[in-house]
This record gives C-alpha cells, structure tokens and sequence, in this order.
C-alpha cells in the first residue's frame, strides 16, 4: 500500500475510531461513573514486576510505569463484598442475563474464557448491585489505577463475573479490548487449586501469578496474558475493563479490525487495518503478525517472511513468530533453515516446559516445535546420506539432538507411534553416519 493510502486509511480510520470511542466512554461512564483524582495509594501498597519496556503493547507510551504489573498487598474488596458479587452473578446467570460481553472487534481470543460454570457482564447487573460497584471503582479502584499509571478520566468499559468449576481451561494468550485490566479474585484460595493469571514476561518459571481473594492483579491491557485453568474446585474472579478519555487506542482497534476483516476473508481490507495500524505503532508485534498472515494468504512468501521476522525481532518474549517462521521455511522445502529458527526458539525456552506447573499453552508450543525441529534434521539427514556416504559430519552432529527432542517429545505420549517411528529412523541414520 503506498504511503499517500496508508495516510487516508488511517486518517478516516482514526475517526470512526474516536467516534465510536467517544460513544463508548460516554455510556461507560453513565453506568461506571470515572476516576476524579490518585486517592492515597503509594508504591508500598503494592508488589510489582515488569514485562520490560516496548512488551506492553501499543499503548503502553500513554501509560506512566506501562510495562509494570502490579499486585496489592492487601484486599481492596472485603469477603463480604466478594461474596455478595458472586451471589448476585449466581443469580444472574440462572435467570439468563450473564451472556458474553462483546468486546468491538477483539473476538476470537478475548471470547475464550476459562469459564464453565458461566459469566455475568456487569453493565447487566441489577441497580443497586451497579450502584455498590460503581462507588468501588469511584472509591478505590479509579484511584488506584490512576497512581500506578498515571492516567486520567478512567472508566470501566465494562467487565465480566466468571464462574470456573474443575477441571476448567486455560485461555490462550491475549490482549483485552481495553487500556487497563483489573483481576479480582472472588472466591477464598482454598476453594480450588491451579488458576491465577499468566503473564508473559514476569510469571515466574512460566507459572501463572495467583492472587488472594479480595487482591487486586492490574496490568496495561496490552500486556500479553491469559486466564488460567483450575485443577480442583470452583473458583468466581472479578475482571473489570477499563478505558482513558483521551486515549481512543487506534492500533489496538486496526488490529482488531484487521482480524475481523481476514475471518471475513477480506484480505485486503485486513492488510489496510494492519499497514495502517503499523504506521501508528511500527514496534507492535501483532500487527507485523496479522500482516504476515495476509501475505502468506496472498502467496507473497518473501514478504510474509519479513513480517514474521520484525514480529520476531520485535518480541523476544514470545516464540510463536520464531517458530512460524520455521513452519512457513519447511513449506518452501527448506529444511536446514527451518531448523536454525526452531532452534532459536527452542534455546529461548528451554526446559521450562517440563518443569512442574508449567503452564500449558507453552508446552504444547513446545513439544510441537522439538517436533517439527527433530523432523527437519531428519530430512537434512536424509538428504545427506543419498549424496554422499563416506561424509556424514553434519547428521553426526545434529542427529544426537533430534533424537532426545523426540525422546523428550515421547514423555506425555509414549505410545505415540509416529514419533517412536521417527526416532528409529534418526537412530538408524545415526548409526549410519558413525
């Protein structure tokens, strides 16, 4: 697209973007009220952690401190208050009025819940229950998000009371259709095990950070992050969506309106929300994705290629771009380049996966990719053996690694025969190559 487009795209975009903005603060703001100023909150009230700086998403320059996550010391809401919210969510969603909150044009992530036993959107809630919540996020937590980040004239856009019964399943990693995301969870630690919240960059050993009950967990909505799965019990959180007046947040919503646009197989209307949401945050690595997705849609494998590696380059926090490059290579039959990026992304993760609690979406990630690696070696191995064999250097070097990515891939799935057939073949190779 030639930069005179991009420049109208964007330049019309950006008013339906503050038109449809401007329309939803305003009702926001009738249910949800707005913050009016920081309140006492200081920095000991709280724990924090940072996802490092340019990992927030693209709104994080708006935001004071917007790669930090921060955790309250202490509940902001009471065990009553907690209580009563899952009652009237109880009640709400028996009586069929907890359906889905839609977000604008965040849908196929954001929808995926790890709800089972339903959620409540709040905006649906009855008056009094909406009068308590909005003087707490008058009272409290307004001000508490303003301290931390700096931003004024917040509201809730809206939010959801879920409902988790075991066992439940993770979401995967998403950003929210908003600025800032509250977590609140409702119901006492003891009720369940697992759940939490995992936040690429910070969490841990890849394990998702769980909070008490009446805690507050508030993070930029740009941060990559998923609601995790619980093991026993039943578990209610409270999450709560905020925006800013002055931040109508245009490459959030080209992303989103490019995504929307390629489910709809407009794929040149998807490309224009992309191009003209990287003109606005060339750094944001969602939309290098989505702009490669379209490309490669198109055949365009040269440029999909250079898309897939700025996402890459530009996030080192996430491997998916690192792998989906190692895909899009054996596509083009090219094996050997294939596997210098799954071995890229496989260095970058390590073992974590295999430790105990890892979450997950990173081990499936990851078996798929010593998968895919393992299979790539193999061919190069192949490949080797028919030309020449007297010199077998390279499967001598590599084989040895495929071979324990398969026998590590074997673990979950030991009667896998597919992958025991392809670790017979790299053993056979082996012995060939000695």
């Amino acid at each position: 697209m030639s930069t005179k487009l991009i420049i109208f795209v964007l330049a019309a975009f950006s008013q339906r973007v503050q038109l449809s903005h401007d329309i939803e603060y305003t009702n926001s703001f009738n249910i949800f009220g707005a913050s009016s100023g920081a309140g006492s909150w200081s920095d000991d009230d709280f724990t924090s952690s940072s996802v490092g700086t340019g990992n927030a998403g693209p709104d994080e320059s708006f935001l004071r401190r917007g790669a930090q996550v921060f955790a309250t010391r202490e509940p902001v809401l009471s065990k009553s208050e907690c209580e009563s919210l899952i009652r009237e969510a109880q009640k709400a969603i028996a009586a069929g009025s907890g359906a889905k909150l839609e977000v604008d044009l965040s849908r196929k992530d954001w929808e995926r819940t790890n709800s089972d036993i339903g959620e409540a959107r709040l905006s649906g809630l009855p008056p009094d229950t909406l009068n308590r919540l909005r003087s707490i996020l008058n009272d409290r937590l307004y001000p508490m998000l303003e301290s931390r980040y700096g931003v004024p004239d917040l509201t809730a856009y809206d939010g959801l009371i879920l409902g988790s019964i075991a066992p439940s399943q993770s979401q995967p990693v998403h950003r929210d259709a908003s600025l800032l995301t509250l977590n609140i969870p409702l119901s006492d630690s003891h009720d369940y095990t697992g759940g939490g919240t995992y936040i690429e960059g910070i969490s841990e050993l890849d394990t998702p950070l769980v909070i008490e009950r009446g805690h507050v967990l508030c993070h930029a909505s740009g941060v990559m992050h998923a609601g995790n799965a619980i093991k026993t019990g039943e578990r209610w959180v409270l999450v709560i969506f905020c925006i800013a007046r002055d931040e109508p947040q245009i490459a959030r919503r080209c992303h989103a309106g490019g995504l929307a646009a390629f489910d709809d197989d407009n794929l040149e209307g998807a490309f224009e929300y992309f191009e003209a949401g990287l003109s606005v945050a060339p750094g944001d690595h969602l939309l290098h994705m989505g702009a490669g997705r379209v490309q490669h849609a198109w055949g365009k494998s040269s440029a999909s290629f250079k898309s897939l590696k700025a996402a890459a380059d530009l996030y080192l926090l996430d491997q998916r771009a690192q792998i989906a490059l190692g895909d899009a290579l054996m596509a083009q039959k090219r094996p050997r380049a294939a596997l210098r990026r799954f071995d890229k992304a496989l260095s970058a993760i390590g073992d974590r996966d295999l430790l105990d609690g890892a979450w997950m979406p990173l081990k499936a990630l990851t078996w798929n990719a010593r998968v895919s690696a393992a299979t790539c070696a193999l061919l190069c191995a192949e490949a080797e053996a028919e030309k020449s064999k007297k010199d077998m250097g390279w499967s001598r070097s590599r084989l040895p690694e495929a071979v324990g990515r398969l026998s590590t891939a074997l673990r979950p799935c030991p009667d896998n025969g597919y992958i025991q057939s392809m670790r017979e073949r790299a053993v056979e190779l082996l012995r060939s190559a000695e």
